[in-house]
């Protein structure tokens, strides 16, 4: 199964330009991919790193506490969606 990440990055939630090209694209892309996920980062609220956070990535996962997963959980959702898009595939369209 083929998985396109769609990263909207607009402050604009309506008539934002962009978000109404990309959704223009992402229209004939989903006929091409199984699954498009979007990322809208302006509903997201990414907190800036801190000590917690580093202390958190730098301890076993084994060995962390629910305050340590609690810290890590968004960055985790979010290597995850990156890990599941096919970045692969697209460079070699480039080349």
């Amino acid at each position: 199964m083929k998985t396109l990440l769609r990263i909207d990055t607009s402050t604009r939630a309506t008539n934002s330009h962009s978000i109404e090209l990309a959704d223009m694209i992402f229209k004939t892309l989903e006929s091409e991919h199984s699954r498009v996920f979007t990322r809208e980062l302006n509903k997201t609220e990414l907190p800036h790193i801190s000590q917690e956070f580093i202390e958190a990535m730098y301890t076993p996962k084994e060995e962390r506490n629910d305050a340590m997963n609690g810290v890590l959980n968004l960055s985790d959702t979010l290597i995850s969606e990156l890990k599941s898009a096919e970045f692969e595939q697209m460079r070699a369209k480039e080349s």
